[in-house]
């Protein structure tokens, strides 16, 4: 696959894991990069961004054999609006064409996992949410990007990574290759190359978060987001 993938989502709302299953498709050369907004954005080329994104994939501080680069994309969890509209512009300065695809969740569970992991308050997720994620949707979309739902995903892992690999190209596995990418925690060799695992998760099925929020706190997301 020549195309890169974009990957965004708002921060909590899954795209860690997204990101693997991408990067476990048998036919891209790397795996998707993660993270490095500020490096990305000071890319003046392809070549220079092929040579500044391109590094050996480690797990808990561990070379794992894999590269990644983002000649195979990159995934960008985003707070604001203006953060995700520039990894997208500069993505299509850079590449002309590549696809979009961002990941949404439900409110709820992603302020609860922000308020967990970062200790936010709550006031600030929702006014965040609200900043944001509306305007991005709606920009992926006029991109013709894609939109993938985090509870879709968990709740039927083997049938919307299937769709989503026959939607990348270039996919003619069955369903016994679909198991091994959402059951494989660790990374494994398929056909020469090193598929990253899913590594954080036990499997695609339990990756859900258990809601932290009291009914209080609910009530004042689903009063406030758009």
């Amino acid at each position: 696959m020549k195309v890169p993938i974009l990957i965004l989502g708002y921060e909590r709302s899954g795209t860690t894991l997204l990101r693997r299953l991408v990067s476990m498709h048998p036919n891209l050369e790397y795996e998707l990069i993660h993270e490095r907004f500020d490096i990305l954005l000071s890319c003046k080329s392809r070549k220079d961004a092929y040579r500044k994104l391109t590094y050996p994939a480690t797990q808990a501080g561990k070379k794992t054999g894999s590269i990644m680069s983002v000649k195979a994309g990159k995934k960008i969890p985003y707070l604001d609006s203006t953060k995700a509209k520039q990894s997208i512009n500069k993505f299509e300065k850079l590449f002309g064409k590549f696809y979009i695809i961002h990941i949404v969740r439900n409110p709820i569970d992603v302020i609860s996992s922000q308020i967990k992991t970062f200790n936010r308050k709550i006031k600030k997720c929702v006014n965040n949410y609200n900043e944001s994620v509306v305007k991005i949707r709606k920009y992926v979309k006029s991109k013709g990007g894609i939109e993938i739902a985090f509870e879709d995903l968990v709740s039927n892992a083997t049938v919307k990574v299937n769709k989503l690999y026959r939607w990348m190209g270039d996919f003619d596995k069955n369903d016994e290759y679909i198991q091994k990418v959402i059951a494989t925690r660790d990374p494994w060799i398929y056909d020469g190359r090193i598929m990253p695992g899913l590594r954080y998760f036990d499997s695609i099925q339990n990756n859900k978060s258990k809601n932290i929020l009291n009914k209080k706190q609910i009530a004042f997301i689903g009063n406030n987001i758009k």
